[in-house]
């Protein structure tokens, strides 16, 4: 669905990165009232580092320097 991707091999990963973060991250952040985009990337490389493990919330939390009711109040 995004022909510049297939079409400039070369600079795809660059173009995702902008996708993404365009509306990927624009989205997310709105839903979750998060006010900086960098939580965002530490918390999505939090839970992909958490795998097949049970996310705690808490943890979660402590790592990103955030409340954790955000988590308990918003999923």
């Amino acid at each position: 669905m995004y022909p510049e991707i297939i079409n400039n091999p070369a600079d795809a990963e660059k173009n995702l990165k902008e996708i993404a973060e365009s509306y990927l991250y624009k989205n997310v952040l709105q839903f979750l009232n998060i006010k900086k985009s960098d939580i965002l990337y530490k918390l999505l490389q939090a839970i992909a580092l958490q795998n097949g493990s049970e996310v705690s919330y808490n943890e979660l939390a402590n790592l990103l320097g955030i409340d954790k009711k955000l988590f308990t109040t918003t999923f």
